[in-house]
């Protein structure tokens, strides 16, 4: 749902509003999973085998932008790493 406030429009809002509430719980790396099976940062490039690695479903949300889905989930690490895999979940119909 696109919003108008003071004249400009404000996309994504609820996309944002759940990344900004995993920052505040300390969720604060950005995962992406790499193609043999695990996960690496995107700020360090750490990587990390897929057994290492704890994903939990957060929150299916609609990016306005794209129009697609994005399925946000929860990762955190064996060191103890905490951080965001968002994953497109399928077109907007």
């Amino acid at each position: 749902m696109m919003m108008k406030k003071a004249g400009q429009k404000i996309l994504n809002k609820d996309f944002t509003a759940t990344i900004i509430a995993l920052h505040d719980l300390g969720y604060s790396e950005d995962f992406f999973e790499t193609e043999v099976p695990g996960f690496i940062t995107t700020r360090d490039d750490q990587q990390y085998p897929r057994q290492a690695v704890e994903v939990c479903p957060f929150r299916k949300v609609y990016n306005e932008l794209s129009g697609v889905f994005m399925n946000i989930h929860k990762v955190c690490t064996c060191n103890g790493l905490k951080g965001i895999l968002i994953i497109d979940a399928c077109p907007a119909i």
